[in-house]
């Protein structure tokens, strides 16, 4: 079962996913001890780039959790709030650092020309892997994003990921621009994926 996910989810497993597979996580938010409790206090707020909000969870029987994916609308960020989000979280020698940290970040911090729904992570418990739950995670958020009338959906892949780039390739993703990180030979595809039939 695919739906949002809520505040009274098993947030230390969303936390852990987002760990795991977003790469830019450890560099911003540290050790994995430090930065698990971090993550799971944002999840469980309104407005902050990582809440419930913004999280589907794809679930068992069970209800275990087995997968995420977290996407937004750039466009309909509240920046102040999100600053106040992170602000009950972090200390302010902890938001500098971060703010700090994010300046060589700036080509994935940029969105403003993302004009549908970002999809800034996808994971999936590794007990879990090969089951298809990826692929039905990202079609659940493409009818999602088409029924509330979003025009595209993107997301970013690492250069160095060439099987997850030729995955989003076959769910229809095409590269619309490359960036490098600064000072560093690191880099992504921003890809989009149109939802609008012609």
């Amino acid at each position: 079962m695919i739906r949002f996910a809520t505040p009274l989810d098993d947030t230390s497993t969303i936390a852990r996913l987002i760990y795991e597979t977003d790469s830019i996580i450890p560099y911003l938010f540290g050790e994995r001890d430090k930065a698990l409790p971090k993550i799971e206090s944002l999840v469980k707020r309104e407005h902050a780039p990582f809440s419930h909000q913004h999280i589907l969870v794809y679930e068992s029987s069970l209800r275990v959790i087995k997968g995420i994916l977290l996407a937004y609308s750039p466009l309909q960020k509240n920046k102040k709030k999100e600053a106040e989000d992170y602000a009950q979280v972090f200390s302010s020698v902890e938001l500098l650092m971060l703010w700090f940290k994010s300046l060589f970040l700036k080509p994935i911090e940029n969105k403003s020309a993302i004009d549908g729904i970002y999809i800034q992570n996808i994971s999936v418990d590794a007990a879990a892997r090969g089951e298809g739950i990826g692929t039905k995670l990202i079609d659940f958020i493409e009818e999602w994003a088409s029924n509330n009338d979003y025009s595209s959906l993107w997301l970013d892949v690492a250069f160095a990921n060439e099987k997850a780039k030729k995955l989003y390739e076959r769910q229809g993703f095409k590269v619309v621009t490359q960036h490098r990180l600064l000072f560093s030979k690191q880099g992504f595809y921003r890809m989009r994926k149109s939802l609008v039939t012609s």
